[in-house]
Parts: structure tokens; sequence; C-alpha cells
């Protein structure tokens, strides 16, 4: 049972239309039909014991909570009439790369938030967003240098806008892989400041007003690690250097350890090990748009 919406795509069926919703744990949602490729957007929360989406076209759904992936019921209104749906997780199975949010223990300096992210041989929960997301930069745009595509732990952070007040703004942190990769992605990422100096590298990589950001200190801090001043070119520094730069900007972003699950560990939550497809057995993929039932007219076996 889900008592939170993880970012999963639901087939969900009203009357005769079979509709794909894709959910964001950013608390938005859209809503397509598959066959003629109308979408609408709409934004979800949880209370009271139902999930209430609230859909642009002015229709409301109303999900039963806690929601069962397997089949979930509730009802869709509008001004017109109010009629009941079912809903079936479509990627229900967590991949690599995927966060269950909700479930394990508080990620450090992440506004209390609690997420798992599943790896292929482990899962990590708890500690420092650095070190749960593989991430030891806290790089937020890593594609390009190897993070998951499209994978991302989702967190809430302080920033000052340009009313010069703080606002809590989503900070999507990329996921890589493995720690190994995650720290090349900071060695290429310091790289590519080319002729920029240590100084305006680190505005530009921990810019003020975001969060607790110094990029003056943090400047200062690196180039203490290098021996040489803050105002030494980028470019100037050797691919030795640039190994110690990366070094010593990890330290500064902080990768405290969390706790581990092996895939088979029967010390993780039931809620997430049910969630973890068996290894030698890959999920197929179903196609967009194809269907095996329709909850609405048959029973889940």
């Amino acid at each position: 049972m889900l008592y939170t919406m993880p970012d999963l795509t639901w087939a969900v069926y009203v009357k005769n239309l079979v509709l794909v919703y894709r959910f964001s744990q950013k608390g938005t949602v859209t809503r397509e039909d598959p066959f003629v490729h109308v979408k609408v957007s709409g934004v979800w929360k949880i209370g009271n014991g139902v999930m209430t989406i609230t859909w642009g076209d002015k229709t409301t759904d109303e999900w039963d909570v806690p929601m069962n992936p397997r089949r979930t019921t509730g009802e869709r209104r509008s001004a017109k009439e109010t009629v009941p749906l079912t809903a079936e997780a479509l990627d229900y199975f967590l991949q690599l790369g995927d966060v269950a949010y909700g479930v394990g223990d508080p990620i450090q300096h992440a506004g209390g938030l609690v997420a798992s992210v599943v790896y292929e041989n482990e899962v990590r929960t708890g500690g420092t967003i650095a070190w749960v997301c593989c991430n030891p930069g806290n790089i937020v745009n890593g594609e390009k240098y190897g993070s998951i595509p499209g994978k991302r732990l989702h967190v809430k952070i302080r920033q000052k806008g340009k009313d010069d007040q703080w606002h809590l703004k989503d900070h999507p942190f990329s996921i890589f892989p493995n720690e190994d990769v995650g720290f090349k992605a900071v060695v290429s990422w310091m790289r590519n400041y080319g002729k920029r100096s240590i100084r305006s590298a680190m505005h530009d990589y921990a810019p003020l007003g975001d969060s607790t950001n110094n990029p003056d200190a943090y400047a200062a801090r690196l180039a203490h690690a290098l021996k040489v001043s803050v105002e030494t070119s980028m470019a100037s520094l050797t691919d030795e250097q640039l190994v110690q730069l990366a070094k010593a900007v990890t330290g500064v972003e902080q990768t405290v350890p969390g706790r581990k699950w092996s895939r088979g560990s029967p010390d993780m939550p039931a809620a997430l090990r049910a969630r973890l497809a068996p290894q030698s057995m890959p999920q197929p993929t179903r196609p967009r748009g194809y269907f095996i039932h329709n909850p609405a007219s048959s029973e889940m076996a």
C-alpha cells in the first residue's frame, strides 16, 4: 500500500476511457488519453484519507488512501456528474536510480525529507544528499557527466528570490550509479570552467543566496587545499590538481554515510522491499497505450 505518491505512472479507467496519469513528487500530475494524445495538467495533495487531484479542465479526482498499486479506487467529479474510477500502477517496481519517498531515514539538511534511493545491488537511505545520491559534488544537472538519466532526488532548499526574500525552491539533485562516477563528474565539472578563476567558478557552482552558500569562503578553502590563489585560473590546473580540487569540493559538500540495505535484506522496510523487482526476472515494459485488462470490469488475481 502507498500512503504517499511517488513518481509513478498509472493506467486509470473512467467509464469507457483508459487514461495515463504521470505523477511527480513535486506535486504535479498530467493526464493523457494515449489514443488521441490529449493532455491535461493538474496538481495533487493527500489529506483526510484521500488524494485530491485538481485538473486544469475544472474536473477533480479523489483517490482512496492508502493506494493499492494493483487496484486503487476513487471518483472523478465534474460539474455534470460524479463517476467511479479505478487505477493500476504501471511502473510499481523501482528501477536503478528511483527514489522511494516517505520510506527509510531522514536525509540530513533536507528539511526532514525521508527517502531511499535504489541502486543495482543496494538501497541507500539517510546520510547527506551527497551520499544517498552517490553525488559527492551535489550536482543538480549531471546527465552529461554520467548521472542516471531522468533520476533525481527532489529536495526543498531555501533560496533568496528577486524580492530579496527567502523561498523554498525544488532542487533536483542528480543521482549517479556509483560514487566513482559521481566523483569523476566533479572533476569534469571543474575542468569545464576553463579560464575562470577559482573564485569566479565558485560563484557559479555555489551561488550566494542559495541556501547557506558562501562562494568566497568556498573558493578560499579550495585555494588553500591547492596552495594557490583564489584568482588562479581553472585552466592552469593540472589533472592532478583538478582531482585534488574535486576532493576538496566533496569535503565541503559533506559526504556523510547513512544506512545501506542489500537488495535482499530482511531489515529493509516491507513497503520498500515489496517494490524491488527480482533481479533475475526483469520486468517487461508495456507499450504506450497498451494495458493487460480493465480492473473496473474484472477482479485482480
